[in-house]
């Protein structure tokens, strides 16, 4: 190979020794841009602080849901098998202030779903900035197992329940029955 390259001129030995030395430049630009890029992802934050948190308060919001909807049952069915008569009125108040008590839920849980959200939306934001960064493409779209997935889904309407703005209306659903 040392007897090839004393045969190139000097200056074009200096021109592609100087185009590999800036491709070098720009490979060394890149891998600092994307080891910055994925330092702002700040994976372990979110494996070790957000992640969890959000799995927890979800835990916390359906243990808090299952707990007020026993209680709301259990009031309600008290009501129900109370006897009639005035002289059953205080009776009837508590299991009334018990459903109210129970529907306070809601307040606790919206705090919690809100944490949820919030630790979502950051993971989001900085899922997007690195994406947009290494100028990644889904593969999911051409990953046949994915895209039946999509498609079976699509077909069970195996979406849970809908937005209020795209949800049929009860007095559709109601039509439809008639």
């Amino acid at each position: 190979m040392a007897q090839a390259q004393r045969h190139i001129p000097a200056d074009i030995r200096e021109f592609e020794s100087a185009a590999v030395v800036s491709e070098l430049i720009q490979i060394a630009e890149y891998i600092t841009h994307m080891r910055e890029e994925i330092a702002a992802l700040r994976a372990n934050e979110m494996s070790r602080d957000r992640i969890p948190m959000a799995h927890e308060e979800l835990g916390s919001v359906l243990m808090a849901t299952a707990g007020a909807t026993n209680r709301i049952m259990a009031a309600a069915e008290a009501l129900l098998n109370l006897p009639e008569g005035p002289e059953h009125r205080p009776a009837l108040e508590e299991h009334v202030g018990t459903i109210f008590e129970a529907c306070a839920f809601q307040d606790i849980t919206g705090q919690r779903i809100s944490k949820v959200v919030d630790a979502l939306q950051s993971f989001e934001q900085r899922l997007d900035r690195f994406i947009g960064a290494v100028r990644a493409r889904d593969a999911a779209i051409s990953d046949p197992s994915e895209r039946a997935r999509r498609d079976r889904a699509a077909e069970l309407m195996l979406n849970g329940p809908q937005a209020e703005e795209i949800a049929t209306s009860q007095d559709d659903i109601d039509a439809l029955f008639a």
